[in-house]
């Protein structure tokens, strides 16, 4: 994937699929990173934009939905690039979702 003209690699195991920005409703109190959630097959999905400096994600924009320890969220990209099975210098996914606030996650989830 590319974010600001970065390429970043993820493990397969962590992408749940490819999807594209929808409508988004913004979370009060949420760190500037996650510009909203959006529903997606059914369920809130929080959006999470880390090109800092750049224009937030616009309907129709790139993402990824990650997945780990139960948790999804979705990460905007400008592009995925494609996949492939050996990767070194992996996106982190865990110290992502360990970003994402309590009151984000709850929120997805359905608790709040």
């Amino acid at each position: 994937m590319r974010i600001g003209g970065v390429e970043l690699r993820v493990p397969t195991a962590r992408v749940r699929e490819v999807a594209v920005v929808g409508a988004l409703t913004p979370v009060p109190s949420a760190p500037a990173r996650v510009v909203g959630l959006m529903q997606l097959r059914g369920q809130m999905l929080p959006l999470v934009h880390l090109g800092a400096g750049q224009a937030p994600p616009r309907p129709g924009d790139a993402l990824l939905v990650l997945e780990e320890g139960g948790m999804r969220a979705g990460l905007c990209v400008d592009e995925v690039l494609g996949v492939a099975e050996d990767v070194t210098g992996e996106f982190d996914v865990t110290a992502f979702f360990d970003g994402l606030s309590d009151e984000v996650q709850q929120v997805a989830l359905g608790v709040m």
